[in-house]
C-alpha cells in the first residue's frame, strides 16, 4: 500500500470517529450574524466566512482538545506504531496548518447568542439545512471539511481522544518499518492534520455548553504532490483578513454552489432588538435579490426572546 492510500485510509478511519460528532445533529442550524453579515451571506449569494479559530472568543480554542489528544497518544507510547505517529505530527505539515471554522448552533432563539453574536440582538439568526452545509466550496472547489457537532462533556471528549488515537495507530501498524519519503511523509502528516485538528476544534470548555454549536472546520496545510526528494514548503488557501476584536483576522470564504442557496436557506429568524416595522419587507427584497426562490413566501419570523 503506497502512502496516498494510506492518507486515505488514516482520513477514512478517522471519519468514521468524527462522525460520532454530527451524531444526533438536527437537521437545521442557524448561523447568528449581525445586518452586515446578513447583508454579506445573501448579497453574496450564500457566502460564508470561515474564522481562523485563534482569533474566536474561547482562549482555550484548540488547546484543550490538543491536550487530549496528547494524553491519548502519550497513554500508547508502548504501541508498535507510536513512534510513526509522534514523528508524522512534528511533520511541517501537521504543524504548520491553520484551523477555520464556520459556526452554528441548534437553537434558533437564544439569548446570549443574540447578545454575542448578532449585535446584542439586532441582528439576525439564518437558519441552514444541515445537509446541504457540507456542499460549501472554496475558490468554486470542493474542499475537505467536517461538519461536527461541539462536545462539552470533559468525559465523552477524553474517550473520543482515546478512540480517536487507537484508531490512528492501528491504521498505521502494518507500516511501521516502511521507508517513506519526504513525499510520503508530507501525505501521512497532511491526512492527520485534516482529522486530529478537526478533533480539537470540536472540544469546547464545558462553560459554552449552552450554545449548542455545530461547526464546519476545515484546515490549510502544505501541498502534499511534491517532487522526490523536494524538502516540504507551506502553500496556504488564499485567505483574506479582516480587522476583528483580537486584531487581524484571517478568514476563508465558503460559497454554496450556484443555485443551491435555496435549497440551503431554512428561514430568518428577526432578532429581539430589531425594531423596525417593515425589517420583512426589506429582507423579501433581499432574498428577492439574491436569487431565492419562492422568496415572497419565504419563513421570516420574529425573536421569541425579550431584551432591549
Amino acid at each position: 500500500m503506497n502512502a496516498v492510500a494510506i492518507s486515505l485510509s488514516l482520513a477514512r478511519a478517522g471519519g468514521d470517529v468524527l462522525d460520532e460528532f454530527v451524531s444526533g445533529s438536527p437537521d437545521e442550524l442557524f448561523h447568528y450574524t449581525d445586518t452586515a453579515g446578513l447583508i454579506g451571506i445573501l448579497a453574496g449569494k450564500g457566502e460564508l466566512w470561515a474564522t481562523d479559530v485563534r482569533c474566536m472568543n474561547d482562549t482555550d480554542e484548540l488547546t484543550l482538545g490538543n491536550s487530549l489528544l496528547e494524553r491519548a497518544i502519550l497513554a500508547q507510547s508502548a504501541h508498535p506504531a507510536y513512534p510513526l505517529l509522534v514523528r508524522l505530527i512534528e511533520h511541517p505539515a501537521y504543524v504548520s496548518g491553520i484551523v477555520f471554522t464556520t459556526s452554528f448552533s441548534s437553537d434558533r432563539d437564544l439569548l446570549s447568542q443574540w447578545r454575542a453574536y448578532a449585535d446584542n440582538g439586532a441582528g439576525f439568526a439564518l437558519g441552514f439545512r444541515s445537509a446541504n452545509l457540507t456542499k460549501l466550496t472554496l475558490d468554486n472547489k470542493p474542499v475537505p471539511k467536517y461538519l461536527v457537532r461541539v462536545e462539552y462533556e470533559p468525559d465523552s471528549q477524553e474517550l473520543r481522544a482515546q478512540r480517536l488515537i487507537e484508531r490512528m495507530l492501528s491504521t498505521l501498524e502494518p507500516h511501521v518499518g516502511k521507508s517513506f519519503d519526504d513525499q510520503d511523509e508530507q501525505f501521512l502528516a497532511t491526512a492527520l492534520g485534516l482529522v486530529l485538528p478537526t478533533f480539537s476544534a470540536a472540544s469546547k470548555n464545558h462553560g459554552f455548553r449552552e450554545e449548542a454549536e455545530h461547526r464546519i472546520v476545515l484546515r490549510s496545510n502544505q501541498d502534499p504532490v511534491l517532487a522526490p526528494q523536494a524538502k516540504p514548503e507551506l502553500t496556504m488557501p488564499l485567505c483574506h483578513f479582516r480587522s476583528g476584536r483580537y486584531g487581524v483576522t484571517p478568514f476563508l470564504k465558503l460559497r454554496f454552489p450556484d443555485g443551491l442557496l435555496t435549497d440551503a436557506l431554512s428561514r430568518i429568524v428577526i432578532g429581539p432588538r430589531v425594531s423596525s416595522p417593515d425589517t420583512e419587507q426589506k429582507l423579501r427584497t433581499l432574498l428577492a435579490n439574491a436569487s431565492v426562490r419562492n422568496w415572497s413566501k419565504f419563513p421570516i419570523e420574529r425573536a421569541v426572546a425579550t431584551y432591549r
